[in-house]
């Protein structure tokens, strides 16, 4: 079965996916409105495609919270909330929010009614504080409140009043903007990641036609584009591995899987970051590698790691720094392949291959 406007918006989704690859490889960040043409045509397509099913309309109501709720949330990390006229966004939201609601009442469909009222409450709390400029816990958890409640909701709903799956994947696109959400407050993600994963479960939450090797036991998308991008980032340190064996680079057995030594006098060149720690003391150098619980420490608390781009852009900032690299001779840094690149593949593979953990439990298990 091919579903005709998802087909439309997936052409979207995978241009936009290149392009913004191309920039985080490039420069290290993609500004926001790359994502602007996956949105206007992903969306509505989705909006399209969830019409052709039973309950359409109910569905794309449904969508419709989730879709506003999604792109309040990227609005409010998006721009300062400083006068009445930007409050015009947030309003349609809440509006949105309250008229689904009641058409979710007539329908007798209480916990998702009740579940609208609350998200309304929520959006309204979240709007007074960004435009009252006030910094606090609020800000970070409104949105794990938000797809909580709205996945609890509709899972409740699909399994023990309506008994219909298709329900249940309104959960399964809120449930998973939430891990994405997450993995980005944790600095797990990069902010483009993050987004990237949250905009896929928006704009393709079903296969839009059959894969090659057929559709996965959970058939949704988001999920393998998941499994899909982990896999194929976990290629680049096994070919790091054999390259550094090849080549005689010595380090610990673990950082020979996630980087490589380059030129201290050319490491601004490069791309990645810095996965050793240099000083100097009498002047001597003393080296050592980061602990990875170290990295992963930093990382979750939002610490700032070293980028060759950061060396290449703001030198004197990095005076210090690059003066000691130059002297150090050769310094390792991290792969520069920004997890977008697999997240990219695992879309286009996903479409037309399928779920590649499946691939692999279906061979072996066939053996």
């Amino acid at each position: 079965m091919i579903i005709v406007p998802l087909v439309i918006g997936v052409i979207a989704v995978v241009i936009t996916l290149c392009y913004a690859s191309v920039l985080d490889i490039i420069d290290r960040r993609v500004p926001f409105i790359t994502w602007v043409p996956l949105l206007l045509i992903g969306i509505p397509a989705v909006g399209l495609a969830l019409l052709s099913f039973n309950n359409g309309i109910v569905l794309l109501a449904g969508y419709s919270g989730i879709v506003g709720a999604t792109l309040l949330l990227a609005y409010f990390n998006n721009r300062e909330i400083s006068s009445p006229k930007q409050l015009v966004w947030p309003v349609l939201v809440i509006a949105l929010q309250v008229c689904t609601g009641l058409y979710f009442f007539t329908l007798g469909m209480t916990s998702i009614f009740l579940m609208s009222m609350a998200a309304a409450v929520i959006f309204f709390c979240a709007t007074m504080l960004e435009y009252r400029g006030k910094e606090n816990i609020f800000a970070d958890t409104w949105p794990v409140i938000y797809f909580l409640l709205v996945s609890f909701s509709w899972f409740y709903y699909a399994i023990r009043v309506a008994s219909q799956i298709s329900y249940a994947y309104l959960g399964m696109i809120a449930l998973f903007c939430l891990i994405f959400y997450l993995f980005a407050v944790l600095h797990l993600f990069g902010g483009a990641d993050a987004w990237a994963l949250m905009f896929i479960s928006l704009t393709i939450p079903l296969f839009p036609f059959t894969p090659l090797a057929g559709y996965p036991p959970l058939a949704f998308f988001p999920f393998t584009v998941l499994v899909n991008a982990v896999i194929f980032n976990l290629i680049a340190p096994i070919a790091l591995f054999i390259m550094n064996i090849y080549r005689g680079n010595k380090a610990p057995l673990l950082y020979r899987f996630l980087g490589y030594p380059v030129d201290g006098d050319t490491v601004q060149n490069s791309f990645g970051f810095i996965i050793e720690e240099i000083q100097e003391t009498d002047g001597t150098i003393n080296r050592r590698f980061l602990k990875l619980g170290e990295a992963l420490g930093s990382l979750v608390k939002g610490g700032k790691r070293i980028y060759t781009k950061d060396l290449r852009l703001h030198p004197e900032q990095y005076s210090h720094e690059i003066s000691l690299y130059k002297r150090a001779g050769k310094v390792w840094i991290s792969y520069g392949v920004p997890f977008i690149v697999p997240i990219t593949v695992g879309v286009i593979f996903g479409l037309f291959i399928g779920d590649i953990l499946t691939i692999c439990l279906n061979f072996f298990g066939g053996i």
